[in-house]
C-alpha cells in the first residue's frame, strides 16, 4: 500500500486498477481495492484525482448499493443507524473512502451527489410515499445506502454539507410535518402537531443530515468563522429550526402510530432529540428551557416505556453521549439542568420500587448515565447510599427479604460501576474511605443477622463484601490502615467470643446437643459475618499497610477456614502474598499456619473423635493457639477445608515467588499418592483408602487449579497481589515433571486418576505458549487427561479448557509444533473421536470436530488409518440436536472425504 501512493506518477495506471478490482465478487478484493485508493487519494493530489471523480463516485455510490444487508431487510432494523451498517467492512471502507474523496474536492462531489438521478429518484420516491410499507426490501437498503452518503459526505466538509442541507433538509421536514406555518408557532412558543401518517423514511433521512451537521460542528473548531466567510447559511438556518424540531421530535415519543413503526419513530425521535443536546453552543439557539424539555423527552422513556427494552437501551445511550458533551464542555448551566433532570429522578425512581420497572434496569441505567462526569457519579452514590441505609434497616428490622435483594443489586452495581469511577478518578477518596466505614457500621449493628432466608442472608453478604473489597482497594495506604483499625475494634467489641477464644485457646467446640443447634448457628452466623469483612479488607490491602497482629490473624483465620469458612483461607492467601518475609516473625506465621493445617491431615479419625491443636504451640509456648474438636463424621470435611486452605496459601507464596510455596506443594502432591514418595522425600501423611481419603485426594487435585487458575476474587491485580512475572511458567516446568514421575511409578488407579486430575488443572491454565514450548512432552499426557476426564461429568468445564489447549497446540503453525502433532496423530484422534459425542457440553462437541478438521490437514500417510472411524463418527454428529455441532460435522467430513486429493 504504501508503495502504490509513494508517487502520485502511479496515478494514471493505479486508480483504474482499483476501480476495476472493486467489480469482483471477492469481498476481500473489494476492501483491499477501497483501502488503497483511500490511501492514495490524498497522496495523488486534488488535480490528478479530478479527472477519476465521475468513476470513483459511481463506484462507491454502486458498492453500497449492493452491499448484502446482514439480515432481513426492515425498516427497525436497517433505517435506524447509519454508523450499525459500517459493520460490514466493505461498506465501512466505501464511506472512509467517499469521506476522504469529499474533503479533497468538495465542490465536484457535491454536485454530482446532488445531480445523481438515483438518489434524486430514492428521495422522491420517500417524498411521495405516505407508507414505508410499499416500500420493497431493495428500496429499503438503496435508502439506507443514501442516508450513510448523506452522513458521511456532509460531514466530511462544511462546503457539502451546506449544499445537502439547502436541497434536502427543508423539504424533508416538509414532508415529515414541520411546514413553514409551523415554524412560526414555534417561535412564539406554540405546539408543534406531526402527521399521524408520520413518514418514517424521510424522518431517517432527516436525522442522519442532522448528525452529520453535528459532528461536522463538533470536529471543526473554525468552522463557524469559515462558514460564515463563505456565505453559507446552513448553521443558521440550523439555529432557526433547531427549537421546532425539540417540540417535533417530542411529540414522537408520545405519538401512537400504528405497531409497525412505533418503534422506529420513537427509535428515531430519541435520536434526533441527543443530536440536538449535544450542538456546540456556538451554533445552537436552544435555550436552557428547551434543553431541560429534552431532558424530560428522554425520561418520559423511563417512565412510559419502560417494557421496550430496545428503546430503553436507545434512550440511555443518548443521555450518556449528552452527558459527556455536557461536562466535556464544562456548560455549568446544563450541567446543573442535567443533574436536576435527569440524575435526581433517576434516583428518585429507584426510592419507588412499585415493581413496575426491574430495580436492575434502572440501576444499570443510571450508573451508564453516571459514568460520564465525577459529579454525576457522586450524587447517585449519595442517593445509593440514602437507599441501602434504608433497606439495611428494614432487612435488620422486619427481616424483610426483598430489602435484601434491593442491596445485593446494588452492591453489585457498586462493585461494577460507581467504586470504579469514583476510584479511577482519584478525587473521592474521603467518600470511598466513609463507604468501607459504614460496612462495618453495618456489620457491627448486625444489620446481616435477620433475614428469613439463609440464601439471601449469605447472597447480601457475600455482595456487600464484595463492594468492601472495592473500596478498600481503592485507598491510600493511611486510610486502610484506619479502616484495619476499626475492623479490630468491632472484632473486639461486637463480637467478644472471638477475642477471648483467641485468648483462651478454644474457638467453636462442636456441640452435639440438638437443643444447642439454634444457638450453634447462631455463634456461627456471629462469626461468619466480621470475620468476612475483615478478610475482605486483608484480601484488599496494599503491600505497604502494615496488618497489626499478624499472628493471632492468622490463627484466626486458620480455625475459620477449618469451619469452611472459605474467605479466611482467600485471606491468609492474600496475607502472606503481601507478607515483608524480612524478619523471622514473618517466616514463622506462614510456618506456624502450613503446620497447623497438616496437623489435621495428619490425625487419626478412627476413634469417635478427634482434638485438633497447633503442634507449634509446645515449641513456642504461645498460649494464645486456638484448637477444635472434631467428631469422626466431620473429620473428611475439616481435613478438605484444611487442603483448600494450603492451596490458596501456596498460591499467595508462589505469585510472590517464594520458596515455601513449594513445600506447600510438595504437600498436596504427598495427598494424592499412597505408599509413594515425592521428590525423594518420605510420605509423612499416608492415608487409608477409604471414603474420606478420596475426599481429600479430589480436593488436593483440585487445588492445583486454586494455584494455576487466575481469581477475581483476590489475589490480583485490582487488590495489589504481588505478582513475580513469569510465575506460571515456572511452576509447569516444575510441577509436570514431579506429576509425570508420579503418574509412571503410581499403581492405584484412584491415585493415577487424581494425578491426571491435578495435570489437568496445571495444563489448562498454564500460558498457552509455555505448553506449546514443551509440547512434545505435554501431548499425550494432555490426552490421557481428557480420555480419563471426559468420563466424568463434574469435569466437563476442565475437559473443555483441556481441549482449547490442545486446540491450539494443532493450529499452531510452527514447525515443531507440527512434528510433534504428526507424531501423535494417533492418540489425538483416538480421543478427538471419544469427545464428539460428549453428552455434557455442546462446546466440547463442537471444538472436538473443529480439532479434527484441523487434523485433515495432516499428510495422508498420518490420517489415512483413521480415516473411516473418523468419517463414520462424524456422519452421527451431522444429526446432533445443536446446530452448531452440525455445521462443523458437516465441515469436518468434507474436509476428510477431500483429504486424498491433497495429497
Amino acid at each position: 500500500m504504501l508503495a502504490m501512493s509513494s508517487t502520485p506518477f502511479f496515478e494514471t495506471h493505479a486508480v483504474p486498477l482499483f476501480l476495476e478490482k472493486l467489480s469482483s465478487s471477492l469481498l476481500s478484493a473489494k476492501v483491499d481495492s477501497l483501502k488503497y485508493l483511500s490511501d492514495c487519494v490524498p497522496k495523488y493530489g486534488k488535480g490528478r484525482m479530478k479527472q477519476h471523480a465521475e468513476s470513483i463516485w459511481s463506484s462507491v455510490k454502486e458498492t453500497l448499493y449492493a452491499a448484502e444487508p446482514e439480515s432481513t431487510l426492515s425498516l427497525t432494523s436497517e433505517l435506524l443507524d447509519a454508523n450499525q451498517s459500517q459493520g460490514n467492512e466493505v461498506v465501512r471502507e466505501a464511506l472512509v473512502l467517499l469521506q476522504k474523496v469529499v474533503m479533497q474536492n468538495d465542490e465536484k462531489y457535491s454536485r454530482l451527489i446532488i445531480s445523481d438521478a438515483a438518489i434524486n429518484m430514492i428521495i422522491d420516491s420517500t417524498v411521495n410515499t405516505c407508507s414505508d410499507s410499499n416500500f420493497s426490501s431493495v428500496s429499503m437498503q438503496k435508502l439506507h445506502a443514501v442516508g450513510c452518503i448523506m452522513y458521511a459526505s456532509a460531514k466530511a466538509s462544511s462546503v457539502c454539507c451546506s449544499k445537502l442541507f439547502g436541497t434536502y433538509f427543508l423539504r424533508l421536514l416538509n414532508v415529515i410535518g414541520f411546514p413553514d406555518r409551523n415554524l412560526s408557532l414555534c417561535n412564539t412558543n406554540g405546539d408543534v402537531s406531526l402527521s399521524q401518517n408520520l413518514n418514517v423514511s424521510a424522518l431517517y433521512l432527516c436525522i442522519e443530515l442532522l448528525a452529520a451537521c453535528r459532528d461536522l460542528m463538533i470536529d471543526s473548531t473554525a468552522l463557524k468563522s469559515e462558514a460564515a466567510a463563505a456565505g453559507e447559511t446552513w448553521p443558521s438556518n440550523l439555529k432557526s429550526y433547531s427549537a421546532c424540531l425539540i417540540k417535533g421530535l417530542s411529540a414522537t415519543l408520545l405519538s401512537s402510530p400504528d405497531q409497525g413503526t412505533q418503534d422506529a419513530i420513537i427509535y428515531l425521535g430519541v435520536k434526533g432529540l441527543g443530536i440536538l443536546a449535544t450542538l456546540p453552543e456556538d451554533f445552537s439557539s436552544v435555550p436552557k428551557s428547551f434543553f431541560e424539555d429534552i431532558l424530560q423527552a428522554f425520561m418520559t422513556i423511563f417512565t412510559t416505556k419502560y417494557d421496550n427494552a430496545s428503546l430503553w437501551s436507545q434512550a440511555t445511550k443518548e443521555l450518556v453521549l449528552v452527558g459527556s458533551y455536557v461536562s466535556k464542555h464544562r456548560d455549568s448551566e446544563r450541567m446543573l439542568s442535567f443533574m436536576s433532570t435527569v440524575i435526581d429522578k433517576m434516583i428518585s425512581l429507584i426510592f419507588l420500587d412499585d415493581g413496575s420497572i426491574p430495580l436492575l434496569v434502572k440501576l444499570d441505567t443510571v450508573c451508564d448515565i453516571g459514568t460520564t462526569y465525577l459529579k454525576y457519579m457522586l450524587r447517585i452514590f449519595q442517593g445509593l447510599e440514602e437507599v441501602v441505609s434504608a433497606n439495611f434497616s428494614n432487612a435488620k428490622v422486619n427481616g424483610n427479604v426483598k430489602a435484601a435483594e434491593i442491596i445485593n443489586q446494588i452492591m453489585k452495581r457498586y462493585t461494577a460501576k460507581v467504586l470504579p469511577c469514583l476510584g479511577e478518578a482519584g478525587e473521592a477518596d474521603d467518600i470511598i474511605y466513609h463507604f468501607a466505614i459504614n460496612i462495618w457500621g453495618h456489620v457491627e449493628r448486625s444489620a446481616f443477622q435477620y433475614l428469613s432466608s439463609d440464601h439471601e442472608e449469605k447472597e447480601m453478604l457475600s455482595t456487600t463484601m464484595m463492594a468492601l473489597k472495592v473500596a478498600v482497594s481503592y485507598c491510600t495506604v493511611e486510610r486502610q490502615s484506619k479502616i484495619l483499625e476499626k475492623a479490630f475494634n468491632v472484632l473486639s467489641s461486637n463480637v467478644p467470643s472471638l477475642s477471648t477464644a483467641s485468648k483462651s485457646g478454644t474457638i467453636s467446640p462442636q456441640m452435639k446437643d440438638d437443643n444447642h443447634t439454634e444457638e450453634l448457628h447462631n455463634r456461627q452466623c456471629m462469626k461468619e459475618r466480621p470475620l468476612s469483612a475483615l478478610a475482605s479488607v486483608i484480601i484488599a490491602v496494599r503491600p505497604q499497610t502494615s496488618i497489626p497482629n499478624e499472628r493471632e490473624v492468622a490463627h484466626l483465620f486458620v480455625a475459620a477456614l477449618l469451619e469452611g469458612h472459605i474467605p479466611s483461607a482467600q485471606a491468609l492467601g492474600s496475607m502472606f502474598n503481601k507478607l515483608h518475609m524480612k524478619t523471622n516473625g514473618d517466616v514463622l506465621i506462614v510456618d506456624l499456619s502450613v503446620k497447623e493445617l497438616t496437623s489435621v491431615l495428619s490425625c487419626d479419625p478412627s476413634n469417635n473423635g478427634f482434638t485438633w491443636s497447633c503442634s507449634a504451640k509446645k515449641d513456642t509456648g504461645d498460649e494464645g493457639l486456638p484448637h477444635l474438636s472434631f467428631d469422626s463424621e466431620k473429620a473428611s470435611l475439616v481435613s478438605s477445608h484444611a487442603v483448600r486452605g494450603l492451596a490458596w496459601m501456596a498460591k499467595g507464596l508462589l505469585m510472590r515467588g517464594h520458596e515455601k510455596a513449594y513445600d506447600i506443594i510438595n504437600i498436596l502432591l504427598s495427598l494424592l499418592v499412597q505408599d509413594e514418595t515425592v521428590n525423594g522425600l518420605p510420605i509423612k501423611h499416608r492415608l487409608a483408602y477409604s471414603d474420606r481419603d478420596q475426599k481429600i485426594m479430589e480436593t488436593a487435585a483440585d487445588a492445583f487449579e486454586v494455584i494455576m487458575g487466575d481469581s477475581d476474587i483476590c489475589l490480583n491485580t485490582r487488590f495489589h497481589a504481588v505478582i513475580r512475572p513469569l510465575y506460571k511458567q515456572r511452576l509447569l516446568s516444575t510441577i509436570m515433571p514431579l506429576l509425570l514421575s508420579e503418574i509412571r511409578k503410581c499403581d492405584s488407579p484412584s491415585s493415577r486418576y487424581m494425578l491426571y486430575r491435578a495435570s489437568g488443572h496445571v495444563l489448562s491454565n498454564a500460558p498457552l505458549g509455555a505448553v506449546l514450548n514443551d509440547s512434545r512432552k505435554l501431548i499425550p499426557v494432555l490426552v490421557e487427561c481428557l480420555s480419563l476426564l471426559s468420563n466424568d461429568a463434574s469435569n466437563k468445564e476442565n475437559t473443555y479448557r483441556l481441549l482449547l489447549v490442545l486446540s491450539a497446540i494443532l493450529t499452531e503453525e510452527s514447525a515443531a509444533g507440527q512434528e510433534t502433532v504428526k507424531e501423535n496423530a494417533r492418540i489425538i484422534i483416538d480421543c478427538l473421536i471419544g469427545l464428539v459425542a460428549y453428552p455434557h457440553k455442546m462446546a466440547v462437541r463442537e471444538t472436538a470436530i473443529q480439532c479434527l478438521v484441523a487434523l485433515s490437514r495432516l499428510p495422508q500417510t498420518r490420517i489415512y488409518p483413521m480415516k473411516s472411524q473418523v468419517l463414520r463418527v462424524v456422519s452421527k454428529a451431522v444429526d446432533d440436536p445443536k446446530r452448531a455441532v452440525r455445521l462443523q460435522a458437516v465441515r469436518c467430513r468434507e474436509a476428510w472425504q477431500s483429504n486424498s486429493s491433497q495429497y
